[in-house]
């Protein structure tokens, strides 16, 4: 099912060196972090998924909206990975790096959150994904 979209996904997240240069490795599910030193961070979760049909059925079409969370203490962290995720997703058509097809990719939403336990700040992007199944 969606594994393997989010597999291609994380890679890549983790191919993306606009990314990679504000928060490493540290790209995950969540939870996030308990430890602060792994941050900035990001993690990832699918909220949505729906097939596609067409009057003889299923069609080899799916959406998915999986949302990144940008996790960091500096506000500016949060916006340089909401950035580099821009470049890399916003728009894309392509092969992920395991095969997956990706028809487009739209960023759907975008929201700031403040994370009051342990102070840091956060942007949650929302990207809907249509890819073949």
């Amino acid at each position: 099912m969606s594994a393997p979209l989010l597999a291609g996904l994380v890679a890549q997240l983790n191919a993306t060196v606009a990314l990679t240069a504000v928060c490493g490795q540290s790209i995950m599910p969540p939870p996030a972090p308990d430890n602060l030193s792994e941050y900035p961070a990001l993690t990832y979760e699918r909220i949505t998924w729906k097939e596609q049909y067409d009057l003889a059925g299923q069609v080899s079409l799916c959406d998915s909206t999986v949302v990144l969370t940008c996790i960091a203490a500096q506000y500016s962290q949060c916006e340089a990975m909401v950035l580099a995720i821009r470049n890399a997703f916003s728009g894309f058509r392509g092969t992920l790096p395991n095969g997956v097809v990706v028809y487009l990719t739209q960023i759907v939403a975008m929201h700031d959150l403040w994370e009051p336990n342990n102070q840091m700040q956060s942007i949650a992007v929302h990207l809907q994904i249509t890819f073949a199944a």
